[in-house]
């Protein structure tokens, strides 16, 4: 139990990080959308882990806590990769409240669940480990339609950005973008269809982290580059013009009357060449 708890805490502490390294250096904030798949997957994390370390209604209560990271991740995930790969799609403010009709729908069932029991069915005390109890649930029909919802947005972002990297030509580092998005929500699904006792999805966050953080931030790194570099070749070709202008401005000074046509035809010729 210690292993899980400190990875997912580790996880949480490293994805907060990024965050911030993120919004430090996305200059143009093309990636506005990646910091709230940061956050969700933090919460996600951090609080699966207090959900082991504390006991009944506590522990239900950060159960809860880390289930409004899970229900909001895959929304975000999917507005980032229509964003990363300018899909164009989604861009007014009602279109983008659809996709949170059903998550928002699923927290109010989850947060009121004991008045209706459509999230989850039951809820009770389960050994998580050797002497660890903590607590589960039974999911109830509205948690099917949640886990649908989620992992429908999450393949369809898998799609766009693989087609976006494709158009990019990105180096195959770039790929493991792919990965960090599939490793964690593979073991997902092995815990909701109940292949595994646990989900480790919080752990494997950790190794998200570092696919994200090779393939977004480097990604901004190259654009930043090249964004100073275009700045750069305008500012020469600004300095160009000036010289020229000065250049000119001083032939017309001090050419006299009789030869002020051929110089004006000579100026707008070397205006024309530049």
């Amino acid at each position: 139990m210690e292993t899980y708890v400190s990875l997912a805490f580790l996880s949480a502490l490293a994805l907060v990080a990024l965050s911030f390294q993120i919004h430090r250096v996305d200059i143009r904030r093309k990636h506005r959308y990646f910091l709230p798949v940061m956050i969700s997957a933090a919460v996600w994390a951090l609080f699966s882990g207090f959900w082991l370390i504390t006991s009944g209604n506590i522990s239900t209560i950060m159960s809860q806590v880390s289930f409004l990271g899970i229900i909001t991740l895959p929304v975000f995930i999917f507005l980032f990769a229509i964003k990363y790969g300018g899909f164009g799609w989604f861009e007014k403010d009602w279109h983008r409240l659809l996709l949170w009709v059903i998550p928002l729908v699923s927290i109010l069932l989850m947060l009121t669940n004991a008045m209706h029991g459509l999230f989850w069915s039951d809820t009770f005390q389960a050994e998580v480990f050797p002497g660890v109890y903590a607590s589960a649930y039974e999911v109830g029909f509205w948690y099917h339609v949640h886990t649908f919802y989620s992992y429908l947005l999450i393949v369809i972002a898998l799609v766009l950005i693989f087609m976006a990297l494709r158009k990019k030509n990105a180096v195959l580092g770039q790929y493991l973008l792919l990965l960090g998005l599939a490793v964690p929500t593979t073991t997902s699904m092995l815990f909701v269809f109940e292949v595994t006792a646990l989900d480790l999805s919080p752990l494997f966050l950790s190794f998200a982290v570092l696919a994200f953080g090779w393939t977004v931030t480097s990604g901004i790194y190259r654009e930043n580059i090249q964004e100073l570099q275009r700045l750069q070749n305008k500012t020469t070709e600004m300095n160009s013009l000036y010289e020229l202008v000065v250049r000119i401005s001083e032939r017309l000074i001090h050419t006299d009357t009789a030869e002020i046509r051929q110089a004006i035809n000579d100026v707008l010729g070397e205006l024309g060449r530049f």
